[in-house]
């Protein structure tokens, strides 16, 4: 089955993985015996901690996976600096697929942006995690980050930076920090964070700081 997509604005993009997000579901049949049936996210998480790199390769020319097609690169207005954003879909992501993103652009900083949870719903506070082993400039930003991000928000508690053996920090070849924005657990945080104000006070500050190194 062929698709063919009508080109889109500089200020729009596909989701990647176009051809998992547009089917519902696929089921796999001989001589008109269903054998199997799968959702698109299965078959996601299935291919991509199964196949080879060549495997890769083909699925993905096959499920629409391609960076023309999602991946938006934007410059600043004296053509400086340059950063790549993550498909926007709701399909997930494996943690391998986004820091070999990162290392395929070859980009000087990898930015990950969460909001923690606990089962404490007064657990409260924004964090910054570095990998146990980070060089000193991944350090430097992390203080950065948490000391601007407390200085834009001071009613939240600095939870400091916190060493940690994530995935995205351990295997990006670049300074990586993961930030914590307020707990998801804590009501008044998720009040907080639903305010499309403070969202963009978040990401204006984290990219402020990152950036000033």
């Amino acid at each position: 089955m062929y698709i063919r997509l009508p080109e889109l604005d500089e200020y729009h993009r596909w989701v990647s993985y176009i051809g998992e997000a547009i089917l519902k579901q696929v089921e796999y049949e001989i001589g008109g015996q269903r054998l199997d049936r799968h959702d698109p996210q299965y078959l996601h998480a299935y291919n991509a901690l199964n196949l080879t790199g060549d495997e890769q390769k083909v699925y993905y020319k096959m499920i629409g996976h391609t960076p023309e097609l999602y991946n938006k690169s934007y410059t600043d207005s004296q053509g400086h600096i340059r950063w790549h954003t993550s498909p926007a879909t709701d399909i997930f992501i494996p943690l391998i697929a986004r820091t070999n993103f990162a290392n395929e652009m070859n980009a000087d900083l990898f930015v990950s942006i969460h909001c923690d949870a606990f089962h404490n719903t007064t657990s409260n506070g924004m964090s910054v995690h570095v990998h146990p082993e980070c060089s000193l400039a991944t350090n430097d930003i992390a203080k950065r980050i948490c000391m601007m991000l407390a200085e834009r928000f001071p009613d939240h508690r600095n939870r400091g930076v916190k060493e940690s053996n994530f995935h995205v920090l351990r295997e990006t070849k670049m300074p990586a920090v993961l930030v914590e924005c307020e707990f998801l657990s804590n009501p008044e945080a998720r009040r907080f964070l639903r305010e499309p104000e403070n969202q963009l006070g978040l990401a204006r500050t984290i990219c402020k700081s990152a950036l000033l190194g």
